[in-house]
């Protein structure tokens, strides 16, 4: 019993120390968390992620006076080191969709420096707006 005991309480103790320690007030990037156009207010490390993704596709857009009022929905695939690995769009005008597309096959993005916020960004879907 006392052996049970200390196995249990070691495995707690292993399961506790590999657990990261987040701020109380930045939200955990988990798997059921995720990287979308709601993060861009985050103050965490997620959100600095998604507002450098959304950044480099602005960055890339061409004619972005064109695109005024126009919006789209765009998901993304991202490898570990920040390559983009597929982009599609729904939901949004056609033209801009397009461009969007474009833009992110052109864009440099930041690498995931932590597997929590890879995990969570590696599919990422942002609401983007002209």
């Amino acid at each position: 019993m006392v052996k049970k005991t200390l196995m249990l309480a070691g495995f707690a103790l292993a399961i506790m120390a590999s657990t990261p320690s987040y701020a109380a007030d930045e939200p955990k990037a988990t798997a059921a968390g995720s990287c979308d156009s709601g993060s861009l207010n985050d103050r965490s490390e997620r959100g600095e992620q998604v507002r450098a993704i959304e950044a480099a596709i602005n960055a890339r857009i061409t004619e972005p006076q064109r695109w005024k009022g126009k919006q789209c929905r765009i998901q993304l695939k991202f490898a570990r080191d920040g390559m983009l690995v597929q982009a599609s769009t729904s939901d949004g005008d056609k033209a801009y969709c397009e461009a969007l597309v474009f833009a992110a096959a052109k864009a440099k993005f930041p690498a995931f420096t932590h597997p929590e916020i890879f995990h969570a960004c590696k599919n990422t879907r942002l609401d983007m707006r002209g």
